[in-house]
């Protein structure tokens, strides 16, 4: 589970179970993710449990990557705001296929302090000749 650990101040009383002062918590993002009373079929691939019925981003979830609280990441905005802008040029630019022969493990994990997802391989097939999407992006960053 990454993240940071924090430190109880004080006895917290928390779900019926005491937290003592001093002890050391962390918050399992792993766990957090799969809660299924916070994502139904947690396990299930499902972009659209983040939109609601009109279409839009839901707000009642929450995305937990970068921590939570008071010590959350400073930078989350610019890395979801250089990652929505990556990601976007990524996908015009490709088709991204599960290859036929290596299917993807959907449920599989690294066991590791800093728990990913296994490597797999995926077919990359261009959306159109390299020249015309370097005219396109006016040649400079590809």
């Amino acid at each position: 589970c990454p993240g940071f650990a924090h430190r109880a101040t004080k006895d917290i009383i928390w779900g019926g179970q005491c937290i003592p002062a001093g002890a050391t918590v962390y918050g399992c993002h792993w766990a957090i993710g799969r809660d299924p009373i916070a994502f139904p079929d947690p396990d299930r691939f499902n972009p659209q449990r983040w939109l609601d019925p009109n279409g839009q981003l839901r707000t009642d979830i929450r995305f937990y990557a970068f921590g939570f609280g008071r010590r959350s990441c400073p930078g989350l905005h610019v890395a979801n705001r250089s990652l929505y802008i990556n990601l976007a040029l990524f996908l015009w630019s490709f088709r991204i296929m599960e290859r036929p022969d290596a299917p993807i493990d959907v449920n599989g994990f690294t066991d590791a302090i800093i728990s990913r997802a296994p490597p797999f391989e995926a077919e990359f097939v261009p959306r159109m000749e390299e020249k015309k999407l370097r005219d396109i992006m006016g040649g400079g960053i590809l």
